[in-house]
């Protein structure tokens, strides 16, 4: 069995706020660690059937952090059209990503005038 990791490290201020993030893994092009402005990990914790989330995140834009969302969106979708091919769900996940898009557009329109 082949083994692999992802590392994390955090930077947090006096009140553990993140403010930076960085990441390495093993398969990652990158040898070194990166810094990101945001991450979710998600795991699930089998004795209390229920998911297990971690989501940190430093000083986003605003439109940003949306895009980041619809990311995670768009991800969950394609993990449930592969691990169980429910198609009712993965297309309630791709209306979701849409309509997250279709908002995060409308406002800047709105803020661009």
């Amino acid at each position: 069995m082949k083994a692999a990791e992802i590392n994390f490290q955090i930077e947090r201020d006096e009140n553990n706020v993140p403010q930076k993030i960085y990441w390495k893994a093993d398969e990652s092009p990158y040898p070194d660690f990166e810094e990101t402005k945001g991450i979710f990990v998600a795991m699930w914790d089998d004795y209390h059937k229920s998911p297990m989330t971690l989501p940190l995140w430093t000083n986003f834009e605003v439109d940003d952090m949306q895009m980041f969302v619809v990311g995670i969106v768009d991800a969950a979708s394609k993990m449930v059209a592969s691990a169980t091919n429910n198609q009712k769900i993965v297309h309630v996940l791709e209306d979701a990503c849409r309509e997250i898009v279709r908002i995060v557009e409308e406002e800047r329109k709105q803020n661009s005038k």
